[in-house]
């Protein structure tokens, strides 16, 4: 159910520069999150058909997305083909062009993709492609960011997981074919009291021009069988940044 936003800078990323604005930014966001979980319908039907998600991200970019995966006829969510679509936005700073002066960032954008859904067991897959439009605006110009203006390219996506007694493992993957960009996500948990789930996740995103990883602690919490909110945070680590920290938060519900 996640789905990392595209973002990065073709310069050199910095840390933010206002992070009281940052740190309210995430508070107002996880009240948004648990709100609107605590809002969400109940599901009543064994067979869902659609799957609202949200979420975001604050390390060296604040952003976010909200997203819906919708079984097409004859399918269901975990069996058979759905289309999923998600729109995101956000901002960051980095230094660069030919001053090398502080440049602000904000992109914002879409994406539209076919999947493919199996479930067995414990075990479920989704595979699609798609198409990913991301419109970037810097303040002042850039030339040199590759990322500048609009740009649509095909998105290939894969996620799915598996349980077995106590422990769940999660994955997700994307690639970009016009900037080449790269995001992957790995967790693993274990069952906690009630409808808690504990553990580790891993994270790595990419383009030719940059590298970050991202490593902590995640927490997660089940309001029912198929809607929940994540909670991550740690260390992360860049080509161009340097060592810092991250936070995430996410949720997921069907119906």
């Amino acid at each position: 159910m996640n789905r990392p936003v595209p973002r990065g800078a073709a310069s050199v990323a910095t840390d933010a520069s206002h992070p009281a604005r940052h740190c309210l930014s995430i508070a107002v966001l996880l009240a948004v999150v648990v709100t609107a979980m605590l809002a969400a319908p109940n599901p009543v039907r064994a067979q869902e058909r659609v799957i609202i998600s949200g979420g975001g991200d604050l390390d060296n970019s604040s952003d976010g997305y909200v997203g819906a995966t919708v079984a097409l006829p004859d399918s269901q969510i975990g069996q058979g083909l759905a289309v999923r679509g998600s729109v995101f936005g956000g901002t960051y700073d980095y230094r660069g062009g030919a001053s090398n002066q502080r440049i602000n960032a904000r992109f914002g954008g879409g994406e539209l993709d076919l999947i493919y859904q199996l479930t067995r067991g414990g075990f479920w897959l989704n595979g699609g492609i798609g198409g990913r439009y991301v419109d970037t605006t810097l303040s002042p110009r850039d030339p040199s960011n590759r990322r500048s203006g609009s740009q649509g390219e095909v998105a290939l996506v894969v996620d799915g997981g598996y349980v077995s007694g106590p422990w769940r493992t999660d994955w997700y993957a994307s690639y970009g074919t016009r900037l080449e960009d790269i995001q992957g996500r790995l967790s693993l948990t274990h069952a906690l009291a009630g409808p808690w789930r504990g553990g580790l996740e891993a994270e790595a995103e990419g383009d030719p021009t940059y590298g970050e990883q991202r490593v902590g602690p995640i927490a997660a919490f089940a309001f029912s069988k198929s809607s929940e909110v994540q909670v991550s945070g740690g260390f992360s680590d860049g080509t161009v940044r340097g060592l810092g920290g991250y936070m995430r938060v996410g949720f997921y519900t069907g119906f």
